[in-house]
């Protein structure tokens, strides 16, 4: 399953021109908390709707940092103490287990709250809906702090296509709200 989010933020990546490799880690932590706040909201506010946009929100930033960061599969939870370790090698193990940190708490969530079973169709509806972002030229539209001023800089606009997700169809066909 995260295999496939990570390869559809990877093409988001490749449509948006996002490159790999030279992440942002500002803008990256502007968003998540952007979605996180919104998730804090709508946790208060018991709407499930806005609760299960704001989690797919943050597992798909969570996926993007993964993609950015070309992070694999490979090694993560070979968590290393041993004493005869070096501190480069412990570093790295740690790193190894906490780079899913981030994908995980959301994963959480989404068991938490009773989505996990329709994630893959919920992630789907939103990168449909992410990908309408894209102008009538197929370009992306992003934010240079003059077009919206009161957005982070390199945040992804919304073009004339965008469409917003049908997170609460979704759940309706499903029977998570009535």
């Amino acid at each position: 399953m995260i295999k496939s989010f990570i390869n559809k933020v990877a093409q988001f990546h490749d449509a948006f021109g996002i490159k790999r490799g030279n992440v942002d880690a500002e803008l990256r932590y502007k968003l998540f908390k952007e979605e996180l706040d919104e998730y804090i909201k709508a946790r208060k506010e018991n709407d499930i709707v806005e609760i299960s946009d704001a989690v797919v929100d943050m597992l798909f930033i969570a996926c993007g940092t993964v993609d950015l960061h070309r992070w694999s599969f490979e090694g993560c939870g070979n968590f290393s103490t041993s004493a005869d370790d070096t501190i480069d090698k412990r570093l790295n193990s740690i790193n190894e287990s906490l780079k899913w940190l981030m994908v995980d708490s959301v994963l959480m969530l989404s068991m938490r709250h009773g989505i996990y079973d329709i994630l893959p169709e919920l992630f789907d509806e939103v990168f449909r809906s992410t990908m309408s972002k894209l102008d009538k030229d197929g370009n992306p539209i992003i934010n240079d702090g003059v077009i919206r001023p009161d957005l982070p800089v390199g945040k992804i606009l919304k073009s004339e296509n965008y469409f917003k997700p049908d997170i609460e169809g979704i759940l309706r066909k499903h029977g998570k709200i009535n």
